[in-house]
């Protein structure tokens, strides 16, 4: 669980950096698949 939550951490600062609608609603996406 905390692996995951890291890799989600990382992610999100990634989109910080680069965002993009496109990413952010497939991270979205795959965080309720995730759950």
């Amino acid at each position: 669980m905390l692996a995951t939550f890291a890799e989600l951490q990382v992610d999100f600062l990634y989109m910080l950096k680069t965002p993009s609608r496109e990413e952010m609603e497939q991270m979205i996406e795959d965080f309720g698949k995730k759950d």
